[in-house]
């Protein structure tokens, strides 16, 4: 279980049927806390969690300003479990 108060999944299947890819919008800020009710205005970041075993941030926004470290690389996993750890080690450092 990811350790965020907002999290939502879903599916991409622009590879295909056969390549589907998760989708993931983390936030760090409970959704009644977001300006205008915008998850873009609350802290966050949003993840590809592809079929072959890639999992890569492309979108991150820390408010007021984002640290060098915060940025999550690219990385390879071999379980789904192992991901979702990923993730939370990458919460941790930030909040």
């Amino acid at each position: 279980e990811i350790k965020a108060p907002y999290v939502e999944a879903s599916v991409s299947s622009l590879g295909g049927k056969t390549q589907p890819s998760v989708m993931l919008r983390v936030a760090l800020d409970p959704r009644n806390t977001w300006a205008n009710g915008i998850y873009h205005n609350a802290r966050g970041s949003m993840w590809d969690i592809d079929y072959t075993g890639t999992i890569e941030q492309h979108y991150l926004t820390l408010h007021p300003e984002p640290r060098p470290w915060t940025k999550f690389r690219k990385a390879k996993y071999k379980t789904h479990d192992e991901a979702i750890k990923k993730i939370n080690t990458w919460i941790d450092k930030v909040v």
